[in-house]
């Protein structure tokens, strides 16, 4: 007999070979799933016992509809639904996902249900009649978290567990629990190797001594792919992924097995492992942009002498128009702000036009639009906006409203409400044709409650060691909002942390603002972020309160939601001493295609985060003692954000099956003078396709963004349309950034 709970969830693990890889640089792949209303046993559960209660239903709690599937222990009985595991997919890490409600229960101490970790050395997360949390250790309870209300609705609760291989406690794993969304307490102990001799996960009852019924809406066990045989997983330049940006669920990154790509004509990048079913000596490698000397637009007018800041762009036919915000001589933080405008015919070179409609000590002569209330602006163009409200305007500190516009220029500003938290960073809005929804991407607050950065920490003495909660203070993250009319009130409650700092950030870090989101145009299912991070300079360090350094950084995601954060280093770097961008660099979402380059706006700026208040307030009233600010421009290739690299040795990728439309294939690549690179095709099995071998490639030693691949003098791939084949790329001294079959 089992202690704890009817409504549990269990992990049997069979022992395995545990490093600290875990959930760096792998998907999260879903082993099992229950849904709602659908019997477990039609997806492969099995029920122990049929002494238990079951059965589909659903129910309105707090206004909201559930489906669910009901287990109840009326008798004292326990009855489980367990699932068979390998010690294979549990090789990496694991993740157990839970949304139910506890109906009733009259257990106490080890209570009646949650998740169940069960070897021969068990560990549970379980709740009793007083929605308390529990981890329980060998039959020894102890406190995990703060007390909960597990009745009053239903919750989601997500355990992940991730080996640590280095650290002050040796070999030992990071416990995570989240409730809805937010973590409720976090652990790092040795003792949970010990679960790992047990090979099924399960729900229902294990505790006979207690009753109660449990509501399970969805219960899923998902666990990390492992890497490719070259480890290429394990190298600086492959995705490691943040705990808090979550994971990209196997709809998103990965293929059902046996099903091929359908890719269409669409090009296709190597932003991850999607295309990379096999590999030799490659790696991903993120290739940061080139700084363009010189500003493409300065604070040189007395109303933006001080600084411009939170910019947006946008273009309208055949003319660019930015928007930022701007300071003057006489202001800082809490001062007032005024929204500008510049105009540009090729989006390098910037004019600021006198627009004559806000009086600036006592002339129109300038380029102002509003002033307050225009702090934190956002502007973009609406695709679905009626000609009088095409351009929109996201405005306000303390509460945010819309403005809307027929050109830019002319606003009408919206009395309602539409969001009420008070970050002050800039929100930013577009409409997204993936989702067919307004996307808001904003700033949220998280509470590091029970959770400090791992190792920065110190162990309790105690067996087994446990990690002391010392941190509670707020931090800065990433959400995102998805809205059908972004003219209505958005709901709050649906705001969704995409990236926080974790545990390979430093103490004292924040994602302080998402830099600027870009719906890639030119390929399919890539979006890119520029996530501005910022470490709080520590006590003792000679700096004022809230100062610290900030840089932008890269991310990538195939569908808005889950983010790579890679290897995280800057991507826009910070100046040299003497650099008008020494303290921080700010990317943003903009960009401007140039032939084969594409140009990305940024701003820069000569101080730290807080170091103004180093300053006296005579010193505070003058740019003369900063610099000035400016928005610039850095270069990437076309395509040629994250790449798949060979050494000089050679390597080859292998893609999962393609199904394709087009004429003939074309390459985006930079091949060195001392390498190449070749293509064979293959069919699904991955027998090479007669005419298309490695062999009868043309050697390819070019830098091309579409070079068009040839077999004895013949692109024509047009037979092959429609059929799942398979591409290996051998390459040498090369770069690979992106493939895509088109017509000729």
């Amino acid at each position: 007999m089992r202690l704890s709970l009817p409504l549990c969830v269990i992990l049997l693990i069979a022992g395995c070979l545990w490093g600290n890889s875990g959930a760096q640089g792998e998907d999260w792949r879903s082993v099992i799933r229950h849904d709602g209303v659908s019997d477990p046993g039609e997806a492969g559960w099995q029920l122990s016992s049929q002494r238990v209660q079951t059965g589909a239903g659903q129910e309105t709690i707090n206004g909201k509809a559930w489906t669910y599937w009901k287990l109840a222990d009326r008798g004292g009985e326990d009855g489980l639904y367990e699932f068979p595991l390998s010690a294979q997919q549990v090789s990496g890490g694991w993740r157990i996902t839970v949304v139910a409600r506890l109906v009733d229960t009259n257990a106490q101490g080890t209570g009646f249900g949650a998740v169940l970790v069960d070897g021969q050395y068990y560990w549970r997360l379980n709740f009793n009649k007083d929605g308390i949390f529990y981890d329980g250790y060998s039959g020894q309870p102890t406190r995990f978290g703060a007390p909960l209300d597990t009745t009053d609705d239903y919750h989601r609760y997500e355990l992940l567990i991730q080996p640590v291989a280095s650290c002050d406690l040796g070999a030992a794993d990071r416990v995570t629990l989240k409730v809805d969304g937010k973590v409720h307490a976090r652990l790092v102990r040795r003792d949970f190797r010990r679960i790992r001799t047990a090979r099924s996960i399960g729900f229902g009852s294990t505790n006979s001594n207690a009753t109660g019924e449990v509501r399970y809406h969805l219960v899923e066990f998902a666990t990390t792919v492992a890497a490719d045989k070259d480890s290429s997983s394990a190298v600086p330049g492959n995705p490691r992924r943040s705990t808090a940006t979550s994971t990209i669920p196997p709809s998103v990154t990965r293929q059902a097995p046996g099903r091929p790509w359908h890719i269409g004509s669409s090009k296709q990048l190597f932003i991850d492992r999607r295309f990379v079913a096999e590999s030799e000596r490659i790696k991903l490698t993120v290739n940061p942009p080139v700084k363009r000397r010189g500003a493409v637009l300065e604070s040189d007018k007395p109303w933006d002498a001080f600084r411009l800041i939170y910019f947006s762009l946008a273009k309208d036919g055949d003319v660019f128009k930015m928007w930022y915000q701007a300071f003057d001589d006489d202001q800082w933080g809490g001062g007032v702000s005024r929204m500008c405008y510049a105009v540009s015919q090729d989006g390098l070179r910037w004019e600021k036009p006198n627009l004559g409609l806000v009086e600036y000590k006592g002339s129109k002569e300038n380029n102002i639009l509003l002033a307050e209330p225009s702090k934190l602006s956002y502007v973009f163009i609406d695709p679905h906006g009626t000609p009088p409200q095409r351009y929109k305007m996201l405005t306000g500190i303390g509460t945010t409203r819309i403005r809307t516009s027929p050109d830019g220029v002319h606003w009408t500003l919206h009395p309602q409400v539409v969001w009420k938290p008070t970050w002050d960073t800039q929100k930013q809005a577009w409409w997204d044709p993936r989702v067919k929804k307004y996307v808001i991407q904003t700033r949220v607050q998280l509470e590091r409650e029970n959770e400090l950065p791992f190792p920065f920490v110190e162990p309790i003495a105690s067996d087994p060691p446990v990690i002391a909660p010392k941190l509670h203070r707020p931090i800065r993250a990433l959400g995102r909002l998805e809205v059908a009319d972004i003219m209505k009130p958005w709901p709050t409650e649906n705001v969704r942390t995409i990236m926080t700092a974790d545990e390979y950030d430093p103490p004292g870090s924040d994602i302080y603002h998402p830099g600027g989101v870009y719906q890639y145009p030119y390929a399919s299912d890539a979006y890119f972020m520029f996530p501005l991070t910022y470490q709080h300079f520590q006590a003792g360090e000679g700096h004022p309160h809230n100062d610290g350094v900030n840089d932008a950084q890269f991310s990538a995601s195939r569908d808005g939601i889950h983010w790579m954060r890679y290897d995280r280093q800057p991507f826009i770097p910070r100046g040299l001493p003497g650099d008008p961008d020494h303290g921080d660099t700010f990317g943003t979402g903009f960009f401007v295609r140039q032939g084969n380059y594409l140009y990305q706006y940024y701003t820069g700026w000569p101080w730290t985060h807080g170091g103004f208040r180093l300053l006296g307030p005579a010193e505070r009233q003058s740019r003369k003692n900063w610099g000035r600010q400016f928005v610039g421009v850095v270069v990437h290739r076309l395509d040629g954000f994250v790449s798949a690299d060979a050494p000089q040795q050679g390597g080859y990728l292998m893609t999962p099956p393609l199904v394709f439309k087009g004429h003939c294939l074309e390459l985006n690549l930079n091949v060195s003078a001392l390498g190449g690179a070749l293509v064979e095709i293959r069919d699904a099995t991955g027998k090479v396709i007669p005419g298309y071998a490695l062999a009868d490639c043309d050697r390819i030693l070019m830098n091309d963004v579409a070079h068009v691949v040839r077999w004895r003098g013949n692109p024509d791939v047009s037979r092959l349309a429609g059929q799942p084949i398979r591409l290996k790329i051998a390459l040498r001294s090369a770069k690979l950034y992106a493939f895509q079959f088109v017509d000729d």
